[in-house]
């Protein structure tokens, strides 16, 4: 078994560097503790069982897990309204219950995206209090509360202060008394800043398919995330799934493993967790991703089998790469893997492949260029395997080029579409000027440079913005649409991506 594991992993086994910890538990019993890499690469430090991993939004399920046991001591009703407890963090009309943000039913804007359009980096310092004052500024929701559901990390910060507010304790402290000293998590604690010095912690790397480099950690927020872990301790938490004692069966049902109905769409997410099928197996699992970090834990509650990966680079899919390990140990089929074979050909055309590609059904892009013989994402070398066929290093990144351009990245192929930008200088003219938004304090500018218009911001650079059709343009995973007043003049645009939509700034010269 161990060798079809170990193939599983085969980027971190042959190419020593970051890695992560692998631990399976089946009918109670270990049967894989595997470690792979090194938690600090400068200082050859190899990842152990003991290693304390930033585990992102693996995070959610312990928030949900703190509100299940308020609600069934009598100290919250999880069908309250949120101004129940938090009157003051909500700036819109509409109704939204408690239930509502443990399930992902709110319809909040996303605050990673919401402190990007405010000018916030990556690299800066965000306090717990910054994400509240934010929240608080939201006047509009992206759709009526129930409605559909759309994950959203303000969901859980706010059920944190929910905790706090009703508790009188700090979210962290809280957790440890009640949810990590109850069930012996000694290696687990929520992190409420990023000075804290964490022992025998796996540093967070990133891995452009050559070279490894540091991944900054600056964020301060917890309920969303801010839980640093084990895979042991994990476990311990995810058998309260199979055999509860922190909160009734009844209420874990009913709270943590019940998938509500919607009006629009579909959801497979419960209480901080998703639930699903695998080949006709029952699954509970949530994973986690931020900052380099990769996380993911799954229980077959049927099979009494755990599989959980903490992981502190991003070279491999370790969701994807979770199930498969549970393939392996339940017997079942393997995964039929992706392949690019389909699009290979013999030659290549050379002038044709630099360019802006898209994906349609997911929004992701790349930027390609040739220099001096050499292709590149960015401002990293492909390697070419022959033909049509570039490889990013050691990623599971794929590259066919041609009239149908494909991309393998992780454990999916993607078509891409090449932007032809055929921009109307007076359209692009029209959009040039200063933009203003007050929930997030935001200005923007759109300048026409070179033949191209520009997204432009003080803190993010300038980023080119690729004409769709009519008013609407294209930027790094985002639409922006301009919009006209009666009279037909441009005075502001709508921003939206996946999780914030139709936010809009108003021109302001």
């Amino acid at each position: 078994m161990m060798q079809k594991i170990d193939e599983i992993f085969k980027t971190w086994v042959d190419h020593p560097g970051a890695g992560g910890q692998l631990l399976v538990t089946h009918k109670g019993k270990v049967i894989i503790d595997r470690c792979y890499g090194y938690a600090d690469i400068e200082h050859k430090v190899p990842i152990t069982q003991d290693s304390v991993f930033h585990v992102a939004s693996i995070s959610k399920q312990f928030t949900a897990m703190a509100i299940a046991m308020l609600h069934e001591q009598g100290k919250i009703n999880i069908d309250d309204d949120v101004r129940t407890y938090i009157p003051d963090l909500i700036g819109f009309e509409d109704p939204v219950t408690v239930r509502q943000l443990v399930n992902h039913l709110t319809g909040f804007r996303c605050h990673y995206g919401l402190l990007y359009l405010a000018g916030r980096s990556a690299h800066d310092c965000v306090l717990q209090d910054d994400l509240r004052r934010l929240i608080a500024r939201q006047k509009k929701l992206n759709f009526t509360p129930g409605e559909q559901f759309m994950y959203s990390n303000p969901n859980y910060v706010l059920m944190a202060t929910i905790v706090e507010r009703v508790s009188g304790m700090p979210f962290p402290q809280w957790a440890k008394e009640h949810l990590f000293e109850p069930l012996g998590m000694q290696d687990t604690f929520v992190k409420d800043h990023y000075l804290t010095l964490i022992p025998n912690r796996a540093r967070g790397y990133h891995d452009d398919g050559y070279q490894y480099t540091n991944a900054m950690m600056s964020i301060n927020m917890y309920g969303s995330t801010g839980v640093c872990s084990t895979c042991r301790d994990l476990t311990k938490f995810m058998q309260q799934y199979q055999n509860p004692t922190l909160i009734t069966r009844k209420t874990l049902e009913e709270i943590m493993l019940t998938v509500p109905q919607v009006q629009k769409g579909t959801t497979i997410y419960a209480g901080g967790l998703r639930i699903q099928d695998l080949q006709g197996h029952r699954t509970i699992h949530h994973g986690g991703v931020n900052a380099g970090y990769r996380s993911f834990g799954i229980l077959f509650p049927d099979d009494d089998l755990i599989v959980t990966i903490f992981a502190n680079t991003d070279n491999l899919p370790v969701e994807t790469l979770g199930r498969d390990v549970a393939r392996v140990v339940l017997g079942m089929p393997p995964r039929k893997p992706y392949s690019v074979e389909e699009y290979r050909t013999e030659t290549v055309d050379w002038d044709a492949i630099p360019g802006f590609y898209y994906c349609d059904k997911n929004g992701d892009h790349f930027n390609i260029t040739v220099k001096d013989g050499v292709v590149y994402h960015g401002n990293v070398p492909l390697e070419h395997l022959g033909g049509n066929v570039f490889k990013q290093g050691r990623l599971n990144l794929w590259f066919c080029f041609g009239e149908d351009t494909v991309c393998r990245e992780q454990g999916s192929v993607m078509h891409l579409r090449k932007f032809e930008d055929k921009l109307d200088p007076a359209l692009a003219r029209e959009c040039v000027g200063t933009y203003y938004n007050d929930e997030c304090q935001g200005i923007w500018t759109v300048e026409y440079e070179d033949g191209k218009l520009w997204w432009c911001h003080l803190r993010h650079g300038k980023q080119q913005m690729h004409w769709l059709e009519g008013d609407k343009f294209f930027v790094g995973m985002r639409t922006i649409t301009f919009l006209r007043d009666e009279n037909g003049k441009v005075n502001a645009f709508s921003h939206t991506n996946a999780l914030i939509w139709d936010f809009r700034f108003q021109k302001m010269n």
